[in-house]
């Protein structure tokens, strides 16, 4: 068992699994089907209860981690090693995760966990990841997980008796992992913002639909992410004069440390309400902040964030 979070968890897979799995790839054949070949070759459950058997058989010597998804007990997908050079240290990984459960970051956090594993306990030195190059959810999720990009495979999968298609070559280094990160120099736009709402699980649901279609991953139960960019939800008690739902408040982003003090000053020369700070807080290494009220009562932040991912 190889946790992830609170609400993923690797387990390896079981031959009991094959019911599951062979139900989700009939139920999304097309949608499975466009970029997994093995999908044309399913026909049956005793075709998957095959191919379980033979990862599980397999001799100690030429064994690969091979793992199934759950999110918060449930089956979603498949991630493992595949093609391994023991002498050489080498293996790459596969993985799919079903239509019922993207857009959540589950893949990315499932990534970043077999990679660190297969670094840590089985002994590799790189790692391979090969998606068809039409193939940009699956791009992501390998760059999103610090992978580098190589290059392109010219015809590198065969997907029927005449064709074959190019794939896209990611790679990660074990020692990539203790390299020192090189930062994206901060740009200007808003860093967060925070809704007050009346009923979070309505909230949340709605906006998930919503964020979900337009690129954005939910990161907790009650927060959304870009790269660059958060939307929170927090539930209040019954509305008072002080206060109502909507916009609780909007974080600007410097991109310098002393745009955050230059803000304070003007603040203290226009007599408006500081919240707090200037202030370095705890968010993340660096975060440093002033919050303020505008004219209009409107919670107002800005702040410096150099270390600050949303998503990891």
């Amino acid at each position: 068992m190889l946790p992830v979070s609170q609400s993923i968890t690797l387990r390896p897979i079981q031959l009991q699994d094959s019911a599951v799995i062979y139900k989700t790839i009939m139920r999304q054949r097309e949608y499975l089907g466009k970029w997994l070949p093995f999908v044309a070759h399913t026909h049956t459950e005793q075709d998957t209860l095959n191919f379980i058997t033979s990862v599980i058989s397999r001799p100690a010597a030429q064994w690969e981690p091979f793992f199934v998804i759950e999110f918060e007990g449930q089956f979603c997908g498949l991630i493992n090693c595949k093609n391994t050079d023991f002498i050489n240290k080498k293996t790459e990984i596969g993985y799919w995760l079903s239509k019922d459960f993207q857009k959540q970051g589950i893949m990315i956090q499932s990534l970043q966990a077999l990679t660190h594993y297969v670094f840590a306990e089985f002994g590799m030195n790189r790692i391979v990841i090969k998606c068809a190059v039409e193939n940009e959810p699956s791009q992501n999720v390998a760059l999103k997980a610090g992978y580098k990009w190589e290059g392109i495979e010219r015809e590198g999968e065969q997907i029927s008796a005449l064709a074959y298609r190019d794939l896209q070559v990611f790679s990660l280094l074990k020692k990539d992992l203790h390299a020192k990160p090189i930062l994206k120099k901060t740009k200007p736009g808003i860093n967060h913002i925070e809704l007050w709402v009346a009923d979070l699980d309505t909230s949340v649901s709605f906006y998930r639909e919503i964020l979900n279609t337009i690129g954005w991953v939910q990161i907790n139960p009650t927060a959304f992410a870009t790269e660059t960019m958060e939307v929170y939800l927090k539930e209040m008690p019954p509305l008072t004069t002080t206060n109502s739902l909507g916009v609780r408040h909007i974080c600007f982003q410097a991109t310098e440390k002393k745009q955050v003090d230059k803000v304070a000053k003007f603040l203290v020369s226009e007599q408006a309400v500081i919240i707090r700070g200037p202030i370095q807080m705890n968010y993340s290494e660096g975060y440093y902040t002033v919050d303020f009220y505008d004219p209009d009562g409107l919670i107002v932040e800005v702040a410096y964030t150099p270390n600050m991912k949303f998503l990891n």
